[in-house]
C-alpha cells in the first residue's frame, strides 16, 4: 500500500489533525529486516506498506479498504458502461499493492 493513498483515504473520512500527524509520525523512517537461515540481513527503509505486527495496522488497512470499495463503486455506478476488470487491475489495485506483486 502506498502510504501517500492511506493519508488521503483516512483525511476522507475526516481524520485530520494531530491523530493523524501521530499515524503519520508511526510511518517516518520505518525499518525492516529479513531473518534468513544465516541470520538477520541489514536494516533496510520500508516506504510502503504497513507495519507488520502493529496494532494498529489491521484498522488501517480496513479504513483504505473500505474509501477504495467505496471509490470503485462509485466509479462502476457512474460509468458502468466502461467498466471492466482490466481497467481495475490497471488503474486500482496498483495503489494499494508494490509493483512486485502485479
Amino acid at each position: 500500500m502506498q502510504r501517500d493513498k492511506l493519508w488521503h483515504s483516512l483525511s476522507a473520512i475526516g481524520l485530520k489533525g494531530k491523530l493523524l500527524k501521530v499515524i503519520k509520525g508511526m510511518y517516518d523512517n520505518v525499518t525492516a529486516c529479513v531473518r534468513t537461515k544465516d541470520g538477520k540481513t541489514y536494516s533496510f527503509m520500508c516506504n510502503i506498506g504497513l507495519k507488520q505486527g502493529c496494532l494498529a495496522s489491521p484498522k488501517l488497512f480496513s479504513l483504505f479498504i473500505n474509501e477504495l470499495v467505496k471509490y470503485l463503486h462509485n466509479y462502476i455506478t457512474v460509468e458502468q458502461e466502461e467498466f471492466n476488470y482490466s481497467q481495475v487491475m490497471t488503474r486500482y489495485v496498483p495503489l494499494c499493492l508494490p509493483m512486485t506483486w502485479l
